[in-house]
């Protein structure tokens, strides 16, 4: 296995995309199961403290889609407004991720088979370094999905990258310097469409997913050293994978780890990887982040059902029967993750239409058509809402009473498969093939 460094001067940043679903290959080798010790959960009195300006994580730290408000620009064109522009090598769908000076995203590049982490300067738009993380043996992957999908994360001391290379999933951390401080394999992984799940972050640990055809897991790594804590076994109906990212948060009164896919809702307690309580539905195959609104969960999916489900937290075990407070077929989105904004729920579906529904019983209050195909999550900035078309359109809209577009915005590169990440006043915009800051 390859790794390489290259730096080119600190003078000199789904997301992930929509996948449609096909046949399975069979059932990946399953992961046995790891539990957490008394001595490894010392890793939990950790906690991780982004100073202001930083986009730490996919939908950043609380995994909601939601910024305080503050003076963004809300037009922008490939003349006006943008501060610089920097070539992105190979191509990648995760979204840029912030801390200090630092943008950090991944790239592939499948004619040379690697797979890479690359810091680019802040204030210059200049490529820092790139980190060579995987060389050769790039798995299957779905037309529309690239193998660097997956949003990485940052703690202010390193960022953390995963990808499936061969038939494994694998998580590495880079300093900032570029230098490789650990990888470790998590576990099997056969590709179906490729993958898609983000790294989230809590208290001293990383989550990832490792849902593939049949078999799956979740587990936690310790930061500092890339111990696995725990690995907790998923079991799938064996014909799809599953793409969606875990949303760990305060609900009910306690820390959970709820994760949705393989045809039910489960949540875990994030420090052991125990099982709280599950739910059926809403769909085999997910591709988008659960949002919560204390006590409850919204979980929007997928293929080949499509339903949205309010989830009461509070449970203990199968609550199925008792825990559904409502329930949608119509407004579903797949790929774009849903966002809560007061006593509202907005789901922009994949294929452009954008519903507003009411958070206490699930009436729907009404939608939009938006035009165009969506795969990146929206961002919600204040009220403002921002957020690119598959074509790299950036649409601006404000929802409330009703919905009132205030731009559409283009720069000189298509593609908008990638989230927005937003810094201060600036706002940081992945395509094709480069990466914009606009101010």
């Amino acid at each position: 296995m390859k790794f390489e460094v290259v730096h080119v001067g600190f003078l000199a940043l789904a997301g992930f995309t929509v996948f449609t679903a096909g046949c399975g290959r069979g059932k990946a080798p399953p992961a046995s199961a790891i539990r957490a010790t008394d001595a490894s959960l010392a890793s939990l009195e950790t906690q991780v403290t982004p100073p202001e300006g930083a986009f730490a994580s996919w939908r950043n730290i609380d995994q909601d889609g939601r910024e305080p408000d503050r003076d963004v620009p809300t037009s922008w064109s490939a003349d006006e407004g943008v501060v610089w522009k920097a070539d992105i090598p190979g191509s990648g769908h995760s979204s840029p991720i912030i801390w200090d000076d630092h943008v950090f995203l991944t790239t592939a590049d499948p004619s040379e088979q690697t797979q890479s982490v690359l810091a680019i300067d802040k204030a210059s738009g200049n490529q820092l370094w790139k980190t060579v993380v995987h060389s050769g043996d790039l798995p299957r992957m779905h037309k529309k999905n690239t193998h660097a999908s997956s949003t990485p994360a940052c703690d202010g001391v390193h960022v953390y990258a995963a990808f499936i290379h061969g038939e494994s999933l694998f998580v590495t951390a880079c300093d900032f310097q570029g230098n490789r401080v650990w990888q470790r394999e998590v576990g099997p992984f056969e590709s179906e469409h490729g993958y898609g799940s983000s790294v989230v972050l809590w208290k001293g640990l990383l989550f990832v997913c490792g849902d593939s055809p049949g078999n799956g897991y979740l587990a936690a790594l310790v930061r500092d050293s890339g111990e696995i804590l725990w690995r907790t076994p998923r079991e799938g109906a064996g014909i799809h994978g599953n793409y969606a990212t875990p949303l760990v948060a305060e609900l009910a009164g306690r820390p959970q780890l709820v994760h949705s896919g393989y045809g039910r809702v489960v949540s875990y307690d994030p420090a052991s990887g125990e099982e709280l309580w599950r739910c059926d539905g809403p769909a085999e195959v997910m591709a988008n982040t659960i949002v919560a609104r204390d006590p409850h969960v919204i979980v929007s999916g997928g293929y080949p059902e499509k339903e949205i489900l309010c989830i009461a937290a509070d449970g203990e075990g199968e609550v199925t029967d008792s825990h559904i407070v409502w329930r949608a077929d119509r407004g579903v989105t797949y790929v774009p993750s849903p966002t809560i904004l007061d006593d509202v729920l907005y789901s922009l579906s994949d294929d452009g239409i954008l519903a507003a529904f009411q958070m206490q019983d699930g009436k729907r209050l009404w939608q939009q058509r938006l035009g165009g195909n969506f795969s990146a999550s929206p961002l919600v900035i204040g009220e403002t809402f921002y957020v690119p078309d598959e074509s790299g359109e950036v649409l601006v809209f404000r929802v409330q009473p009703e919905y009132e577009l205030i731009a559409k915005n283009r720069l000189d590169d298509s593609g908008g498969m990638a989230s927005i990440a937003v810094s201060g006043d600036q706002l940081f915009i992945r395509t094709s093939g480069k990466l914009y800051r606009v101010r």
